[in-house]
């Protein structure tokens, strides 16, 4: 195999890792600093970070009005994603949370039908519905209706998959990196306005929290997006959709083994039919173009 490409899968499998990951992360330093502080320190720290590294492509995007213009709406669809994931994350847990929030798979070939009139073929559909049954196993336990933490992160789901779907279409019209850039900026500066306004302002920050803030802003944002952005390019899409789907995977491992979460075995049979419809809904014509979707974790 070329070795170009053995660096880029385990790249892939290092983004899916940091993804997956820091799930538990969050939730323990959400416990101790309010959800809106702790998203837009991080992602004033992946902004400032990736401005140093895209500072030429910015300062040129910011002479486009589209470009500003497709940044503010990727920018608010990605706030929002983050707002509900992570605001879910705080009443159920991290690998809930992991794979509820990789529905947003399954949802982008919806939209795709729904609002682009592109049916996404019959193998991505029946994802949609296979990943939809192990949701209902692994989120209704004990009860038929979903706890509010799930309905949450569904929403949250919901924001990544228009936020893919609005990258998608932004980046064939301006610099992708520029885009990537401004869009963490503009929702670290929504998160900001959301804190001031419904939050109060934070006292003493523990260390870990600080750290927290460090690794998911630093490695979860700011790394994992160049990543993902350079090394898609040097392996096919399915197979990287693939290797990224190990998200949730690692996100259950991590709980187990940090927190000593255990899943039930009618959860972990909706885990399992939900990592299916995710890669289902990945499989796509050779013939068909990837746009890859910087998504943060």
């Amino acid at each position: 195999m070329n070795p170009k490409r053995i660096l880029a899968d385990f790249s892939l499998l290092i983004v899916a890792f940091i993804w997956g990951s820091t799930f538990v992360v969050v939730k323990e330093a959400v416990a101790r600093l309010s959800t809106f502080w702790f998203l837009a320190i991080r992602f004033w720290l992946a902004f400032a970070i990736l401005l140093v590294i895209y500072y030429r492509q910015v300062a040129a995007a910011l002479k486009v009005r589209a470009a500003l213009t497709g940044a503010a709406v990727v920018g608010v669809f990605l706030a929002v994603a983050y707002s509900l994931q992570t605001t879910g994350l705080t009443v159920t847990t991290p690998s809930k949370t992991a794979f509820v929030t990789g529905l947003y798979v399954v949802i982008v070939p919806i939209l795709q039908t729904t609002l682009l009139r592109r049916p996404p073929g019959a193998t991505p559909m029946v994802g949609a519905v296979v990943a939809a049954v192990g949701m209902g196993l692994l989120t209704l336990e004990g009860s038929l209706v979903p706890s509010a933490g799930d309905l949450l992160v569904l929403g949250g789901a919901f924001g990544f998959a228009f936020h893919i779907a609005a990258v998608g279409h932004f980046t064939s019209r301006q610099d992708p990196f520029a885009l990537a850039t401004l869009q963490v900026g503009v929702a670290a500066a929504v998160f900001t306005a959301l804190a001031l306004a419904f939050e109060p302002r934070p006292g003493h920050i523990a260390t870990s929290v600080w750290v927290a803030m460090a690794v998911t802003g630093v490695l979860a944002t700011a790394l994992a997006m160049v990543l993902q952005s350079v090394v898609q390019r040097l392996t096919p899409p399915t197979h990287a959709a693939i290797l990224l789907a190990m998200e949730p995977v690692f996100a259950a491992l991590t709980s187990f083994f940090y927190l000593g979460e255990i899943l039930s075995p009618r959860a972990l049979a909706g885990a399992g039919l939900m990592l299916a419809g995710m890669l289902l809904a990945e499989v796509r014509p050779r013939q068909e173009t990837y746009h890859p979707a910087a998504k943060a974790g």
